[in-house]
């Protein structure tokens, strides 16, 4: 019998839940939930140039390929046309790799920033900033960290 289910529309497993994904030229649930989180993970926060308030958020596909560090070598704007840009926010060795922050690097202490990365971003922070934090004080404070670079960029802006 070379098509055992005729009806597309029925369920050939009844131990699974047919609302899962009614309708099989749709994207099922899971497909959807993955979707979400690729978004969730990838967007990039849009801020005000001038008062620094989040005007939303955005998905650049350039954006997306940095990996994150605590001691960023890159910080980005969003220009008036909706073009990402980015800048470097301190000396970049060659060869270094370009990295930017997911999180707020100056209002947060390195237990704070391990914490929020592992929940938003699902890693453990392991750049030298942090690795060096848990090395000379594994029991940190709740103190906020000073900022690794007394000028951070034009637009110190965390992904959201």
């Amino acid at each position: 019998n070379p098509n055992p289910n005729p009806n597309p529309n029925t369920n050939p497993n009844p131990n699974l839940n047919p609302n899962l994904n009614p309708n099989p030229t749709l994207p099922s649930v899971v497909e959807l939930a993955q979707f979400l989180m690729i978004c969730r993970v990838n967007a990039h926060a849009i801020l005000d140039p001038f008062t620094q308030e989040s005007m939303g958020v955005g998905l650049f596909p350039t954006g997306a390929v940095f990996n994150h560090s605590c001691v960023p070598a890159l910080d980005y704007l969003v220009d008036p046309s909706g073009r990402m840009q980015f800048v470097t926010v301190r000396p970049v060795r060659r060869g270094e790799e370009l990295t930017t922050t997911y999180t707020d690097l100056v209002m947060q202490s390195t237990p704070q920033r391990i914490a929020a990365l592992r929940q938003e971003y699902f890693f453990t922070c392991v750049c030298p900033r942090c690795s060096l934090a848990e090395t000379s004080n594994p029991k940190s404070s709740a103190k906020p960290d000073a900022s690794p670079n007394p000028n951070p960029g034009p637009n110190p802006s965390p992904k959201p």
